[in-house]
């Protein structure tokens, strides 16, 4: 859950009948103001009698400012207490079109057909870097290519493309694969749970951590299928406070031939009374 965290913090979801909302507003129903986080992880390579731990104890991971109904910025910490970023957000009305991060010339800007968000950019030092197109049916988000620009051998794009299938609002299963590596297709299977998921509809992530935002369930378990067949879970498991968690823990057990990695991933969530 740690590279959600540092994708996927806000629900600025606006309650207008789509999956994604129509700007980065949250009209008064998740408004998250600190997430707190720990993790611990054990690799083993037991062909070399090979272990190696790390633990991050309970730090702040991130800081929300509101004004009204809209996120207006979000400071990152890392496990020192050191604020690592600090990204600012602009609107247009209701709209998000721009959040601003820490350093010159980073930023991402929001592109909307009507309501639908279609498109996102991200920029790191004034450079174009990273381009996001989403593609619906009906009001669902079904698939997005992710356009890495000079990614590939001899400074071409690498386009990835990722398929949504649903089982009602939730996200039942993404395929991907890459114009790098075309034949290499990558599967994920999801279950929920019946709770609010707090990043479902929100707009200042979107472009890092899609599965959470068009899910309005918590994800408890999560199976992976690489190119070639090898399987691995992830599971979640929360505490709640009404309808919305107040604690999530993720675990990875995966064994493999040549290693095996347990993490435990722990996130407390303060929201806006």
């Amino acid at each position: 859950m740690m590279a959600v965290l540092m994708t996927a913090m806000f629900s600025c979801r606006k309650d207008n009948g789509t999956d994604l909302p129509s700007g980065g507003v949250n009209n008064g129903v998740v408004k998250i103001s600190e997430i707190w986080s720990m993790d611990s992880s054990l690799i083993e390579y037991p062909a070399y009698d090979i272990r190696h731990s790390d633990v991050n104890a309970k730090h702040l991971a991130l800081r929300c400012t509101w004004e009204g109904e809209k996120l207006m910025k979000v400071e990152y910490y890392n496990t020192e207490g050191i604020m690592t970023n600090e990204a600012t957000l602009v609107y247009e009305g209701d709209k998000l079109m721009q959040v601003t991060n820490s350093g010159e010339g980073n930023y991402r800007t929001y592109s909307y057909q009507g309501d639908k968000l279609m498109r996102v950019e991200e920029y790191e030092g004034g450079a174009k870097t990273t381009v996001l197109d989403y593609y619906y049916n009906g009001t669902k988000v079904t698939k997005l290519l992710r356009t890495l620009v000079g990614a590939g051998e001899g400074g071409v794009d690498v386009v990835w493309t990722k398929s949504y299938e649903y089982e009602g609002n939730n996200v039942k299963k993404i395929t991907q694969s890459s114009s790098a590596l075309p034949d290499d297709v990558t599967v994920d299977e999801y279950e929920y749970d019946s709770k609010r998921n707090p990043y479902y509809g929100m707009m200042y992530f979107v472009a890092n951590s899609p599965s959470e935002v068009f899910s309005e369930n918590n994800t408890v378990t999560q199976l992976m299928t690489a190119p070639g067949g090898t399987q691995s879970e992830k599971t979640w498991t929360y505490e709640y406070s009404g309808d919305l968690p107040t604690t999530i823990t993720s675990e990875v057990n995966d064994q493999t031939e040549s290693y095996n990695l347990y993490k435990l991933e722990k996130m407390w969530f303060n929201y806006v009374k």
